[in-house]
């Protein structure tokens, strides 16, 4: 296929997942970074790198990774992809590789930032709350968890959670 051609930057992601579903992980780092040679902004690109990167515990390199995707900006084009990548996912595991390097203060901010712009997104409420756990706000905790209560069964089982551990 031609680069322009739509499906090709999906191609790459693609391509790059299953190396790493078959454990080939430096051969999905090489494919992403060969696809990001094309299209160097890609939203789901980068957003797979910083994935790949913080599942094998690069946390550095996870962290430049999901910056740049929260900094730049893709020409238009057509394609499919998952909604969230440039805002609250990104951001939710930006915080994660943050938590995960030791800057539990940044990690914390960002988990609000998004549970502000998504009041329903789960993820983001889980690593708040680790946060929290980790400094002994349990007055904010109970808040948190009063407001997540109503989003279904994982928002209680959450609650329930935090209660017991507080």
């Amino acid at each position: 296929s031609h680069p322009s051609d739509s499906i090709v930057r999906k191609l790459y992601a693609l391509a790059a997942q299953c190396q790493t579903k078959l454990g080939d992980t430096s051969g999905a780092l090489n494919t992403l970074q060969e696809g990001k040679k094309i299209y160097p902004n890609d939203a789901e690109l980068l957003f797979t790198e910083g994935a790949l990167r913080l599942e094998n515990r690069d946390y550095q390199g996870a962290i430049s990774v999901y910056r740049t995707l929260l900094q730049s900006e893709d020409r238009p084009h057509f394609g499919s992809v998952v909604e969230g990548l440039r805002g609250s996912k990104g951001k939710h595991n930006l915080a994660v590789a943050l938590w995960q390097s030791g800057d539990q203060p940044q990690a914390e901010k960002l988990w609000k930032e998004v549970t502000q712009e998504q009041p329903t997104f789960l993820p983001a409420y889980r690593g708040l709350g680790e946060a929290l756990l980790a400094r002994k706000d349990w007055g904010t905790l109970e808040e948190i968890a009063l407001q997540i209560e109503p989003l279904g069964t994982e928002g209680q089982e959450l609650s329930i959670l935090w209660r017991g551990r507080m």
